[in-house]
């Protein structure tokens, strides 16, 4: 029976879960033939380059094994795990040495293209409910070894007969004498290949003997929780093999979750945390939080704790911010209604954070004070661009018990009903890493202090590895990312970890805002930092004394690490974000620079200037204020001004000077790296056109995608300022053989390497999400009616290149251009 003949009768069952069951125990089927050539000699998985053997087997593994188990559940979220795997196991089949490989041998590469089957199978499934695109999958499946044709047929008569998807999986696998070989070979190659495959082994021969899955375990293993899936095969393999009791004692769930409260200082972050906690609010008590504070709340009638974090107004001015911001929290924006400011603007401001450094993270937006005046939010607006708000509460902290108790209890039962979902994906530690986590946690109430010594024998006590996966390195990683263990390792010299993070944040804004660094500008010596410090211990919220006598060393490294502050010299640091916000008198000459200005969607972070300052302050020339940096740099003989605009949101560059392009493509590379940490930040580059260098006339620029795509065709740049030449442009900027290691934008770096701009049109337009691509239609003016009944994108693309040489833009100048305009935003 030919794959054909599989599909049809497949399509006849016309039962699209039976061809995705199917799909899905073939896919785990045919592990075995990624045996396939040993018996010829060959080295297990010779086929694929040896870095990388290991991601490639753990993702076609993972692909099938999420299949089998999203089937077995009809679980949605397990599916989309599975597809996500699958996609790297494509790559998989992509990269195997197919050249080697003759077409009758080529079955262990297409066990990864059958994982992909099996996970895509249930994708289509699940969008379009489609059972042609299923069975195709299935078929795919089947045919990935010619032997288990039979296999297929027997399955295929099952469903003739029987419809439960559970009972199909517990059927054992068939004995197939040609089949033992190689599936010998495979099982044994996995338990010695080391990484804990073994784990694999034991899965397949469970699926073989047709054991029905532990739901909660098998759910887990498929999927992985953020702090986990994205790390390496061995400690994944770890992580799923301590969820299985007879490896154990079995992993235990976290029990953890974060919320981060956000918002300007008086807003009532900590008024409506107190409210949480059952404790009394009183109007104009509550004093200004110093840093970041941090309170546990159990979430009523769970087992399950949440770490409720809460934001200072004054952290998200400085670079300290970007350290605790996480993807997977659940925030909540506290706003109060001020007369002289939109609260709109205000809402849209700390949300463009969220999307800058927690991504796509759920928010819930709280309108404080509202007996004194309410919140006026355009609700509808907000959350057509803000797809990860999840509601809006009016709330009055001061009277959450009397005349607003029922508007605090619906954001109180929102706020539990929202973390609870964040606790479906939680962390099982193993119970000796708990145990470690347990006793830090326990410490932290009575020392700042960790020296690593003891750490590794905490661990060593609990049985945490020293090496290999869930090792103590990987322990002490995620410690720092929930917030148990602060530690600086590009710092050797402080090799002590701090228990306490407030201890950190309450240090570090104690300086920032002290009295004396206010009157000096900016301007603090190490031993004013040591005296104002030492001055009397602080007391966090929790009661906690945070003593600094001996460590100031440590608050300073942090500043500096941070990139809040520079060395003026061995003893003195300056502060960028305190010095005098008026801009001085400047003798920098903008005509004929070179001008360039990063324009920001939405909000321009506060501390890009610091920071960006604090990098090149060994080249500042006689003027530095807040927003902006007059810069010399002896290397080039050249000079620099940058400058931040917070009302334009722009962050602007000139450079003049005999080497203008080298330095600034070394100023460009540091602003791209600040950048980098926020990739949800919205951001488009200009390069200012001759004339505009001024600030007379700063909408006279040009999009920098589009000057880097016309560039290799000579073409023109056309504008509404009309026609340059864009040779003429790029003069300033490095020769385009020196510009290999600029972070260049998207457009150019994708198409960069192909030779035609017939090829770089159709690269592009291919890979566009379908809104961009109809973008591009629409501002080309090109007539939808063209396509007629085509579909698919990448033949549309070359339709429509056709079209535009057909009709004189043989070149495809105008087409680019119009490809660079969508892609610019």
């Amino acid at each position: 029976m030919d794959r054909e003949e599989i599909e049809r009768q497949l399509q006849a069952l016309n039962h699209p879960w039976a061809c995705v069951a199917i799909a899905a125990r073939l896919a785990v089927r045919v592990w075995p033939t990624l045996s396939r050539g040993m018996e010829e000699g060959k080295d297990f998985l010779w086929f694929w380059d040896e870095e990388k053997r290991h991601r490639y087997l753990l993702a076609t593994l993972r692909a099938s094994a999420g299949a089998w188990v999203a089937t077995y559940y009809q679980d949605k979220a397990a599916a989309a795990t599975a597809y996500a795997a699958a996609s790297y196991a494509a790559d998989a089949y992509a990269y195997a040495y197919t050249a080697d490989v003759a077409d009758a041998d080529a079955a262990a590469a297409y066990a990864a293209a059958a994982a992909y089957a099996a996970a895509a199978a249930y994708a289509a499934y699940a969008a379009a409910d489609t059972a042609a695109a299923a069975a195709a999958a299935a078929a795919a499946a089947a045919d990935a070894y010619a032997k288990l044709t039979k296999e297929t047929q027997d399955y295929i008569v099952y469903f003739q007969k029987n419809q439960s998807i559970m009972d199909f999986f517990i059927i054992k696998f068939s004995d197939l004498e040609e089949f033992n070989d190689i599936e010998t070979a495979f099982l044994r190659s996995l338990r010695q290949l080391g990484d804990d495959f073994d784990i694999w082994a034991d899965w397949y021969e469970a699926r073989a003997a047709g054991e029905p899955l532990d739901k909660d375990i098998a759910l887990k293993m498929v999927i992985l929780p953020e702090e986990i899936k994205h790390q390496s095969p061995a400690n994944i393999n770890a992580y799923i093999k301590s969820l299985f009791p007879k490896n154990a004692p079995a992993a235990k769930p976290l029990n953890r979750v974060r919320s981060i409260f956000i918002g300007s200082g008086d807003a009532g972050k900590t008024s409506l945390i107190r409210v949480l906690h059952d404790e009394p609010v009183v109007q104009g008590k509550e004093k200004m939080t110093p840093g970041i504070e941090i309170r546990a709340w159990r979430l009523p009638d769970t087992e399950v704790t949440a770490d409720l974090w809460d934001f200072g107004g004054q952290v998200m001015a400085h670079a300290t911010h970007q350290f605790f911001l996480r993807e997977r929290c659940l925030y909540v924006l506290v706003l109060q209604a001020r007369p002289q400011l939109d609260p709109n603007e205000e809402a849209r401001y700390w949300l463009e954070h969220v999307r800058a450094f927690g991504k796509d993270a759920p928010v819930l937006i709280v309108g404080n004070k509202t007996d004194d005046l309410p919140v006026s939010l355009n609700r509808n607006e907000l959350q057509d661009k803000y797809r990860n708000i999840l509601g809006f509460y009016d709330v009055s902290c001061t009277q959450a018990k009397t005349a607003y108790a029922s508007h605090f209890q619906q954001f109180k039962q929102a706020f539990i009903t929202h973390l609870q979902k964040l606790d479906t994906c939680q962390l099982s530690f193993p119970a000796g890493h708990l145990q470690v986590l347990q006793q830090l946690e326990q410490l932290s109430a009575e020392q700042t202090f960790l020296p690593e010594a003891e750490y590794e024998k905490l661990c060593a006590d609990h049985d945490v590895p020293a090496q290999g996966g869930l090792d103590r390195p990987w322990l002490l990683d995620l410690l720092d990312k929930l917030g148990v263990i602060v530690y600086f390792p590009d710092i050797p010299y402080l090799d002590d970890f701090i228990l306490n993070p407030r201890w950190l944040t309450y240090g570090v804004y104690r300086l920032l805002y002290a009295q004396e660094v206010a009157e000096q500008q900016g301007e603090l010596s190490e031993h004013q930092a040591a005296q104002i410090l030492h001055r009397k211990p602080d007391t966090d919220e929790l009661h906690n004394i945070l003593n600094y006598q001996g460590k100031a060393h440590w608050i300073v490294q942090a500043m500096l690490e941070f990139k809040i502050a520079y060395r003026v010299d061995e003893r003195r640091l300056m502060i960028p974000a305190k010095l005098d916000d008026s801009r001085p008198e400047l003798a920098f000459d903008k005509t004929g620079s070179l001008a360039f200005d990063f324009d920001c969607e939405g909000f321009l972070p506060r501390h890009l200037i610091s920071r960006f300052i604090v990098k090149h302050h060994q080249d500042i020339d006689q003027h530095v204020w807040q927003s902006g940096v007059q810069l010399l740099s002896p290397t080039f003989e050249t000079a620099a001004l940058v400058e931040a605009d917070q009302h334009n949101r722009r962050f602007s560059v000139w450079i003049k000077g005999s080497q203008a392009g080298r330095y600034f493509s070394q100023l460009y590379a540091t602003v791209k790296e600040m950048l980098a940490a926020m990739p949800k930040l919205p951001v488009q580059e200009w390069l200012r056109l001759p004339g505009a260098e001024d600030d007379l006339d700063p909408a006279k620029r040009a999009d920098f995608a589009t000057l880097l795509i016309l560039e290799p065709l000579g073409q023109p740049y056309f504008c509404q300022y009309g026609a340059f030449e864009v040779a003429e442009l790029l003069k300033q900027l490095p020769p385009k053989s020196e510009r290999q290691d600029m972070p260049l934008p998207p457009v150019e770096r994708s198409v960069s390497a192909l030779p035609s701009p017939r090829k770089r049109a159709l690269a592009v337009l291919k890979n566009m999400i379908p809104t961009e691509f109809e973008q591009v239609l629409f501002v080309y003016e090109m007539p939808s009616e063209y396509f007629e009944n085509e579909k698919d994108q990448t033949r549309q693309a070359m339709l429509l290149i056709r079209y535009a040489e057909s009709h004189g833009d043989k070149d495809l100048a105008r087409l680019l251009r119009c490809i660079a305009e969508v892609q610019a935003g």
